[in-house]
């Protein structure tokens, strides 16, 4: 009889169990980390259900308030971050296994084509400060790539044993630039709104495909009528826009004559890149002599149209 009374008892807490699961969500990472829920709703619905979220909580940034980071394993099986400001989207990253180059094999294929193409030898990703990452940020038209490590710098005679390489590629495998300094990665800066809003406005129709942040200024790349254009600006304002034209661009006769001035008194310049400069006082073009002194690697004489 006792028995029986047992079985009963079981079976009814069993039942009560099993009907409250029905309005039960169990704990999680964004409830412990005080993660708003329309952060969690956008999360997962910008990823599949299937990533593995390691970490997640608000914090301040700067002016900020109710930022959210989320850390999580995506379905690769790669580890990502992402980033929200005020409770909306900015950006988000993955990282790539620099042990062994394996990034090479993670990588896409066209992307991975593109590192090679940018003809980086001897690099060395052993380095703590050394990275590969993948960024998709609010406002860009398309994903980015970032390399940074260390790698000698060669033109010509001229060779510099350890020099930062920052190396960026397009989603399409583009090679956007590469940098010999070290900006900062995009782990570190967030909000890039205003810098959006600032180029796009200056140049309507044009997609912007990559950005850097050099010392606290913004620097976009974008595409504007098909010509890659590098864009600074000071305060997230426009300040100048670069255009790279190689060594063998014919220059203006203004600009020509006053290289011929300038090399009579200087003749051991001799440029190896040129580029057109747009600023606000009118277009200059700055022909880059490549020199190895102290930490200088070149030398750009700029001469107004």
């Amino acid at each position: 009889m006792v028995k029986r009374i047992i079985q009963i008892i079981c079976v009814a807490v069993s039942i009560l169990a099993i009907a409250g699961c029905g309005n039960y969500e169990p704990w999680d990472e964004f409830d412990s980390g005080n993660v708003p829920e329309s952060v969690k709703s956008d999360f997962y619905r910008r990823y599949s259900d299937d990533v593995i979220v390691k970490d997640a909580f608000t914090y301040n940034y700067k002016n900020y308030n109710n930022s959210s980071r989320i850390e999580f394993v995506d379905v690769d099986g790669l580890p990502c971050v992402a980033i929200y400001i005020e409770e909306e989207w900015t950006h988000t990253w993955k990282e790539y296994s620099k042990d062994n180059f394996l990034f090479l094999s993670q990588l896409p294929k066209k992307v991975a084509r593109g590192y090679i193409r940018a003809g980086i030898d001897d690099e060395d990703y052993t380095s703590d400060n050394s990275y590969v990452i993948e960024v998709s940020r609010r406002g860009f038209d398309q994903k980015y790539y970032e390399f940074h490590c260390a790698a000698p710098y060669v033109n010509g005679n001229l060779k510099y044993i350890a020099q930062n390489c920052h190396v960026l590629i397009g989603e399409n495998g583009e090679v956007i630039d590469v940098l010999h300094t070290k900006p900062n990665p995009s782990t570190c800066f967030h909000d890039m709104d205003k810098a959006v809003t600032s180029v796009t406005t200056k140049y309507p129709g044009a997609i912007v495909i990559g950005a850097v942040n050099e010392g606290g200024r913004n620097v976009l790349y974008i595409k504007d009528e098909g010509i890659l254009k590098r864009v600074l600006l000071n305060d997230d304002r426009w300040n100048e826009t670069v255009i790279k034209l190689g060594k063998w661009f014919k220059l203006p006769d203004n600009v020509m004559d006053e290289y011929v001035r300038y090399k009579s008194e200087h003749p051991d310049f001799e440029y190896s890149e040129v580029y057109k400069i747009e600023r606000n006082d009118g277009i200059y073009y700055g022909l880059e002599m490549m020199v190895l002194k102290g930490n200088q690697i070149s030398l750009t004489v700029y001469i107004k149209a």
